[in-house]
């Protein structure tokens, strides 16, 4: 069920695309550049008992602006974005064990949305598709600090699912070649393979917000 709403997702996201190339062919006025920012990820849980946390990641990569008519225009993002999250949770037992833990996750991650394209600023919403390129857990548990590589894969010994996907909105600033912007991302997807045995598989979900900068080197067609 999970992959048949990410193949959905993602040729509703491949068909945004297109459309764009199709406006790049006729939009003279777009432009196109290198942005980076920090990222702000957090891990939603459910099936599980643990108090959740925020943790620093970096994003970057190349983005668009696409006008298409009057203000109206498409962006789009592709890039590294830095996701993953904090923990905090007791293991059952006899005496019961505290522990924290960080979860680090790598994604390629696509966004293109429908925006507003002011003179002085921009504001957007659109959907996105990452897919998880690696990542590593972090945990601490009785003065043990344990560090392993997270396993990405679809099946029941595998942490993390490889595709994500949900929505994402954001605004910026646009200074001449410079933009300044603010955007967050919600997951719909549970990145919790399926549990084979389990009533009811665990979830997961990735947010993430992210305050960024952008630098424009091309303008035109391209």
């Amino acid at each position: 069920m999970n992959r048949n709403k990410t193949i959905l997702f993602a040729q509703a996201c491949c068909l945004v695309a297109l459309l764009s190339g199709g406006s790049v062919a006729v939009a003279q006025k777009a432009v196109w550049g290198v942005r980076a920012g920090l990222n702000y990820a957090t891990m939603q849980y459910t099936g599980f008992i643990v108090e959740e946390a925020f943790a620093p990641r970096f994003s970057a990569g190349v983005f668009a602006e696409i006008p298409l008519r009057g203000k109206l225009g498409l962006t789009a993002a592709l890039g590294y974005s830095g996701k993953g999250g904090g923990v905090k949770g007791t293991i059952s037992g006899s005496q019961p064990i505290p522990y924290d833990g960080k979860v680090r996750l790598d994604y390629l991650q696509f966004s293109p949305a429908l925006a507003y394209l002011g003179r002085r600023f921009y504001v957007g919403a659109g959907p996105y598709v990452a897919y998880c390129l690696g990542g590593q857990y972090t945990t601490n548990a009785l003065g043990i600090r344990e560090i392993r590589d997270a396993a990405i894969g679809t099946t029941q010994f595998d942490d993390i699912q490889p595709a994500d996907w949900g929505l994402h909105a954001e605004v910026a600033l646009r200074l001449r070649r410079w933009r300044v912007g603010l955007s967050f991302a919600y997951g719909l997807a549970n990145v919790v393979p399926t549990r084979q045995g389990f009533s009811e598989t665990p979830g997961i979900r990735i947010l993430a917000a992210q305050v960024g900068v952008g630098y424009v080197i091309g303008k035109g067609v391209f």
